[in-house]
């Protein structure tokens, strides 16, 4: 329960024997397990008396992942980059963005065949999930601006919150937005851009003229004195 000891783990296996390697510290691996005088190396771990039976673990292989939406304007939003491929996504569309000229609009592009993995991407949906149906990928994606990670990008001296932008509405319009100081991290599994080359704190979308209300987005246009929230309700810069 000590959230500071969270972390996140690739599942790697060999015959019936499973490991879980550290994404943060590449070497260091774990496994399932129980009892561990030291707690130091335990994915999930507690101490038990010599009373109780052992524990007994299953792994099924995941066939499917959710992700949750937020509503916007008639729609529902996220942002993904994930460690496997996707094959296909139910109740959303999956877009790539990237920059105008002048890097101050990113320019979205619908993917079709689901989600290759590592790649960042924004879900557009109706639904309060989305559900990503793991396995081989047909979509290809070349040009893309979005990035992403798949462990939690804590804010701090070596990751200065001026190299980000997080994804977030304004004024009920979604964008990509500085966060402010009171935003710790960034998630596993989410896409952000690179703020280290932009002059600006705010990136509009462009869907190409699909009816999301997100082309209308001009900087400048949205009450930069207003409050600003990502859309896991932390707030950021205007």
């Amino acid at each position: 329960n000590n959230s500071n000891s969270k972390g996140s783990y690739k599942v790697n296996k060999a015959g019936t024997t499973f490991t879980f390697q550290d994404y943060a510290n590449k070497n260091q691996y774990s496994y399932l397990h129980c009892n561990n005088a030291t707690g130091t190396s335990n994915v999930v771990g507690w101490e038990t008396s010599n009373t109780l039976s052992a524990t007994h673990w299953h792994v099924v292989p995941a066939t499917t992942a959710e992700i949750d939406m937020k509503a916007v304007e008639g729609n529902t939003y996220a942002t993904a980059y994930l460690p496997f491929n996707v094959s296909s996504v139910d109740n959303a569309e999956v877009y790539v963005g990237k920059f105008n000229e002048d890097k101050t609009i990113l320019n979205m592009t619908k993917v079709d065949g689901g989600i290759p993995a590592e790649k960042g991407v924004v879900l557009v949906g109706n639904t309060e999930k989305a559900t990503l149906n793991i396995g081989a990928t047909t979509a290809t994606i070349s040009e893309n601006d979005l990035v992403g990670t798949n462990i939690n990008i804590a804010f701090t001296n070596d990751a200065p919150r001026a190299n980000y932008l997080v994804f977030g509405k304004n004024n009920n319009a979604v964008g990509f937005y500085a966060p402010s100081a009171s935003v710790a991290n960034i998630p596993a599994n989410k896409a952000y851009l690179n703020a280290s080359a932009l002059s600006t704190p705010a990136i509009a979308l462009n869907f190409n003229g699909t009816t999301t209300g997100v082309n209308t987005v001009v900087l400048g246009e949205n009450g930069v004195n207003a409050p600003v929230f990502d859309l896991s309700g932390r707030r950021v810069a205007a």
